[in-house]
C-alpha cells in the first residue's frame, strides 16, 4: 500500500501474518525517514500533519514528521478493513 502527499509517501508492507511496518519517505530524493514496527496494518491514511492506521482491532496516529505514537483513537475494533 502507498500513500503520497507533497512532503511525504508512506508505504505500508507486512513482514508476517501478524506483523508490519508502516515506511515514510523523502518523494524528493528517495531517502527512507524512518520506519513505525507495529501489528498488521489492513488500512493508513496520511496528511502533512499525522498518519492514521488500523491493525490490530485498532486505529492508531503517528506524528508523520517523527515517527512518535501521539495515540490510540479507537480499540477493541472487531474490523477494519
Amino acid at each position: 500500500m502507498l500513500d503520497l502527499s507533497h512532503n511525504y509517501l508512506v508505504s505500508a508492507v507486512v513482514t508476517s501474518a501478524a506483523h508490519s511496518a508502516l515506511r515514510v519517505w523523502n518523494p524528493n530524493n528517495g531517502t527512507c525517514k524512518y520506519v513505525i514496527n507495529t501489528h498488521a496494518i489492513t488500512c493508513f491514511q496520511h496528511d502533512e500533519n499525522k498518519i492514521i492506521a488500523g491493525s490490530n482491532g485498532k486505529l492508531c496516529m503517528w506524528n508523520v514528521k517523527t515517527g512518535q505514537h501521539i495515540c490510540d483513537l479507537l480499540v477493541d475494533l472487531t474490523n477494519i478493513w
